[in-house]
């Protein structure tokens, strides 16, 4: 096994809520133990709050990234933390109303 995945969230193509299900210590301690076992850790995330501790926290990855800041994603982006979008067709908007087709972040190619 090479990845580690956690779900940060809620989050579906059903429920957009975005409510965060670990702490940022919580976040940073299984970042810190799977960097530590040599493996790399994908944080799944709906909304800006677990996806910023994400980050901080030190995933590799944050999945989805819905409703990311700018602000997380310049520091994604100086962190080298990359996205997985894997977008749903059914959920074009965020929670905070946004319409995701202009606000979706890139992942690298």
């Amino acid at each position: 096994m090479d990845w580690i995945k956690m779900y940060g969230s809620t989050g579906s193509d059903k429920d957009v809520t975005g409510f965060q299900t670990f702490t940022y210590a919580e976040m940073k301690a299984a970042a810190d133990v799977a960097h530590f076992a040599g493996k790399r850790i994908a944080i799944h995330s709906y909304g800006p709050d677990g996806a910023r501790d994400a980050v901080r926290a030190g995933a590799n990855s944050v999945e989805h990234a819905v409703d990311v800041d700018n602000a997380t994603l310049a520091l994604m982006a100086r962190q080298g933390t990359f996205t997985c979008p894997l977008w749903s067709t059914t959920a074009t908007t965020s929670p905070t109303g946004r319409n995701m087709a202009t606000t979706r972040p890139r992942s690298p190619t």
